[in-house]
């Protein structure tokens, strides 16, 4: 399963334990980030994409460094 989201005007492919680099996310290190604006979701077979958002998907995360 992954997800495309959208943060600071760029794109991400993300999955579960992927550890990614965003420029001027604006968040304390070890704080949850939620982020709402998911383009694409893909798990397995079933594909969702959205227009210009999934609705009702979120992708959660948490800051390692800031």
């Amino acid at each position: 399963m992954y997800a495309v989201i959208e943060t600071g005007g760029k794109q991400y492919k993300v999955a579960v334990n992927d550890e990614i680099f965003i420029e001027k996310l604006n968040a304390e290190a070890e704080s949850e980030v939620v982020f709402d604006k998911v383009v694409t979701v893909v798990d397995g077979d079933n594909l969702s994409f959205g227009a210009p958002y999934v609705e009702g998907a979120e992708v959660k995360a948490t800051v390692i460094k800031n």
